[in-house]
């Protein structure tokens, strides 16, 4: 089979040579996602590092090639960056493989420019909004509103001249983000389930006033809003509720948070646990909560949630993305407000009938996300990247 590029926003670590992520996005996940084995080249965003991190995953290997570019960090060393970064996306448009541009995205976005003017064919895995990545998760601080114009339009000039385009969700990015006229297109998430259900799925299980609340979460990313999760506990314990939170994901945020929890009063009530990489050890503790919260502000189609909802666990998530697409609309709560999560909190925990029909609805959707239903889909796209979109 031939080999496929993909360029996409991974950043990894370079130990000798090696590369490796502290994301789920290691070296199998890269040889499946377009739905079969396949050679792949990774072109993404590199780091030198003395040492592998701990918990990190290989990303290359027997059927991975990593291209590094630079970090492209903010400084007076980015213009020289981005120099280098831009050179390397050219030889690699010229090499005239099959290629797959994930966006929204920087490294995307400089490939796609190369892939323009060598005038040669591209497709598109379109996994999340640039605009709400940059205008409402404030991606790129003060150049927030910058990045997001960017990206926004260099994500439409994409979809717009792909020779065929995949979308992670049935409807939204798709309204956003339309493809040529006349171009193939396919829906089919990045998420991929194993086959199983769980084993023995149970109904929430909170008692008189308590609930028990978990999210997992990158505190690298501020538009994860973990703050408004913690802010939720102690507005809830305020009101009178024995609420509690297990947080589960490492990241930059997580010592403010911690602050935020003791100035709240609620440190013994909130649990950070940070990254966890054991599969059964994260499925376990998710399980055992009564409602999985999502409180990003912008989302595609987030994989924390479909495997809680996958786990028969009743979930809660702001209405922004892909989320609205996944959750009943009384499991929906105003992205940025503390007072809607609250409320559909009290919802869930004071009515068992809604929470069970919660359950029962993210176990039927959760079934959209198995191999059997996404796996010919990405085929059919990959066929379809193979033959140059013809």
């Amino acid at each position: 089979m031939k080999r496929v590029v993909i360029a996409s926003e991974l950043r990894v670590m370079n130990v000798d040579g090696a590369y490796f992520t502290a994301s789920p996005f290691g070296h199998d996940y890269w040889t499946q996602v377009l739905g079969e084995e396949c050679p792949t080249r990774l072109l993404v965003r590199a780091m030198e590092c003395s040492s592998v991190p701990f918990g990190a995953t290989r990303v290359d290997g027997p059927l991975v090639e990593v291209t590094p570019l630079p970090p492209l960090r903010p400084g007076y060393g980015l213009a020289r960056e981005l120099c280098e970064a831009v050179k390397t996306a050219w030889s690699v448009a010229g090499v005239r493989e099959p290629t797959v541009l994930r966006a929204p995205g920087i490294v995307a976005s400089i490939l796609l420019l190369c892939m323009l003017l060598r005038r040669q064919p591209f497709a598109v895995q379109l996994v999340g909004d640039p605009l709400d990545v940059g205008m409402a998760a404030g991606v790129g601080g003060r150049f927030a509103p910058v990045v997001a114009a960017v990206l926004g339009t260099t994500t439409r000039l994409a979809c717009r001249r792909a020779s065929v385009v995949l979308y992670v969700t049935d409807q939204y990015l798709q309204a956003r983000y339309p493809a040529g006229r006349g171009t193939p297109t396919f829906s089919a998430s990045d998420v991929q389930l194993d086959c199983a259900r769980p084993s023995s799925p149970v109904s929430i299980r909170t008692s008189g006033r308590r609930v028990r609340l978990v999210t997992v979460a990158s505190m690298d990313q501020p538009y994860k809003r973990v703050d408004l999760l913690v802010e939720a506990v102690a507005r809830l314990r305020a009101q009178g509720w024995e609420a509690a939170a297990t947080v589960i994901g490492g990241g930059r945020g997580a010592d403010e948070l911690r602050l935020r929890a003791l100035e709240l009063g609620i440190a013994d009530h909130v649990a950070f646990l940070g990254s966890i990489t054991d599969r059964s050890r994260l499925r376990n503790l998710v399980s055992a909560a009564d409602l999985f919260l999502l409180c990003s502000d912008t989302e595609g189609m987030p994989r924390a949630l479909i495997e809680a909802m996958h786990d028969g666990v009743p979930c809660i998530g702001t209405r922004v993305g892909g989320i609205v697409e996944l959750l009943p609309p009384y499991a929906l709560a105003a992205p940025g407000s503390v007072d809607s999560i609250v409320a559909a909190v009290i919802r869930h925990i004071a009515i068992p009938e809604l929470a069970e029909r919660n359950r029962q609805h993210c176990l039927v959707r959760s079934q959209a996300f198995v191999p059997e239903v996404l796996a010919p889909r990405r085929r059919a796209f990959l066929k379809l990247v193979l033959s140059g979109g013809t």
